[in-house]
């Protein structure tokens, strides 16, 4: 019984997840620009995993991982991932916001966001609060 407990949980689990998984059709990095269709995507799987409570802060670093691997270029998920890892440091009783500042750092230090004047003002930003 206890078996086909976890399994019901887990398939509930896989079949919600589903949802937000079958728009998403690029998994790699590519130059070109991504649709509204999928980033609005991505956005509501974000939406939906901060909102679960209690908060996976390991699955959730995951997935802004996975996010960032497509969607690199694009400086609002950056932004929101560095938000997420503050919040995290807080609920864990600390505040690093040197974390989030060495995020943002490398994105915009490693090509990706360089010649951004949003993303280097963004980072300068967040540089001063460290």
């Amino acid at each position: 019984q206890m078996r086909e407990e976890l399994w019901a949980a887990a398939s509930e689990e896989a079949s919600l997840l589903r949802t937000f998984e079958a728009p998403l059709h690029r998994h790699y990095f590519h130059q070109k620009v991504l649709s509204s269709a999928q980033l609005d995507a991505w956005r509501r799987f974000l939406d939906f995993e901060e909102s679960r409570e209690p908060r996976d802060w390991r699955r959730l670093q995951g997935l802004f991982e996975r996010c960032l691997i497509v969607a690199n270029n694009y400086l609002e998920f950056w932004l929101r991932y560095a938000s997420v890892l503050e919040q995290a440091e807080a609920a864990h009783g600390q505040n690093k916001p040197e974390i989030s500042c060495g995020l943002l750092r490398g994105a915009c230090l490693s090509g990706r966001l360089s010649r951004r004047p949003d993303a280097l003002a963004a980072w300068a930003e967040l540089e001063e609060s460290c």
